[in-house]
């Protein structure tokens, strides 16, 4: 359910690639799969093995399409491993081989990196198949060496105890016994062993660890996503809705079959203030009057989710609203709340006003062109006022 839940969470779009949580899961559930093995519960070290099979097989794909030759690297050192550990050994060799992994791991392509830890555990894997025990203890000595490059934990586990195996064998190997007559590992010369393996309930916590980075590396892709639709949708200079979210939201009525209604609202006389003042002070009243429609959106009806405060363009604004909201009395409150606001503080002798057009609940196809000529005619009558449309 974790891994469903990471992965759903994952954003398609925005430059969010798969490539940015696949790498974390694959480690989390191996380091499961180890740690159930290092409790003798082959059955459920298996099942952990086929999740991270699953995993690393996915993560491999993706980054073949996406032209990423180290991240393909990495994920067959991983399937290779989960492969071998099922049982698979034809498996892991067709996957190590035709990524080159003996090459790569000793060439360093993977060294300070897990997966080199994963690489080595499964070459060692396969030279002691093969009954080649000296390499497969050359490969063992080398994953050690890489555990102490990257985080010691479980990893250090695995291939502790895989090479007390491997010393077993080969000490059965020169008595002479046969394979059901293998010698225990030497508690002389694998004590640390023990002592590690005494705690290793602490290596949970790298599972632990490794589960929340995994969910924190989801939640970031998707705040990245949602930063970088917020950016394409809202006006750089105000922070409401630009007229690109304006648009957007109308043909999400439209679509829905929702009537909207809507308040144009036109600034009177804007060109006088960048040609007596200055274009920064005409920026700043434009951010002013936008923050001033959003408190009156906020204190006016309770502001229902449905309500947006959109810069149509230059000097106009719209406030659209879902259904039958009051915004004659919006209106009202917008041209008051401007006239009332302290302009000189922005520039000596400065006097802001606004004509509001009001119409609706129409279908939103209409609401734009309806709500501006209801704002025209307040023009006409002198500026400074709201005017009510028809709404049908």
């Amino acid at each position: 359910m974790l891994l469903r839940r990471v992965l759903a969470d994952v954003p398609a779009t925005g430059g969010v690639h798969e490539l940015n949580v696949l790498p974390e899961l694959v480690l989390l559930v191996a380091e499961r799969a180890v740690l159930v093995e290092l409790g003798g519960d082959r059955t459920g070290a298996d099942h952990q093995w086929r999740r991270a099979l699953e995993l690393s097989l996915r993560w491999r794909r993706t980054a073949r399409a996406a032209g990423e030759p180290s991240h393909e690297l990495r994920s067959t050192a991983a399937e290779a491993l989960a492969w071998q550990r099922l049982g698979d050994h034809d498996a892991a060799s067709a996957a190590a081989d035709g990524a080159g992994l003996l090459s790569a791991a000793r060439e360093g392509a993977l060294t300070g990196r897990v997966e080199g830890v994963m690489a080595r555990l499964h070459l060692a894997g396969a030279a002691r198949y093969r009954g080649d025990l000296a390499t497969a203890g050359a490969r063992l000595d080398e994953a050690l060496v890489e555990t102490h490059r990257t985080e010691p934990g479980v990893w250090a586990y695995a291939v502790l105890a895989e090479r007390a195996g491997l010393d077993a064998q080969q000490r059965a190997a020169a008595a002479g016994a046969g394979p059901q007559e293998q010698l225990a590992p030497r508690t002389d010369r694998w004590r640390d062993l023990a002592r590690l393996l005494l705690t290793r309930t602490a290596a949970g916590s790298r599972s632990l660890v490794s589960e929340v980075e995994a969910l924190r590396l989801a939640r970031r892709a998707a705040r990245a996503r949602d930063a970088a639709a917020r950016d394409v949708l809202t006006d750089a200079l105000t922070g409401v809705a630009n007229r690109r979210g304006l648009d957007e939201a109308l043909a999400e009525a439209d679509r829905a079959g929702e009537a909207v209604s809507a308040c144009f609202v036109d600034l009177d006389r804007f060109k006088a203030v960048n040609d007596h003042h200055s274009h920064e002070v005409g920026d700043e009243v434009l951010r002013r009057v936008a923050a001033v429609l959003v408190e009156v959106v906020r204190t006016g009806h309770a502001g229902t989710p449905g309500d947006l405060v959109a810069r149509y363009g230059g000097d106009e604004f719209v406030v659209l609203a879902r259904g039958g909201a009051d915004l004659c009395g919006q209106a009202r409150r917008v041209v008051e709340a401007v006239a009332a606001h302290p302009w000189p503080e922005v520039a000596e002798g400065l006097a802001v006003t606004v004509s509001v057009g009001v119409t609706g609940p129409v279908p939103a196809a209409q609401v734009l062109a309806r709500s501006d000529a209801a704002m025209l005619a307040a023009k006409r009558l002198g500026r400074g006022r709201a005017v009510v449309g028809p709404a049908a």
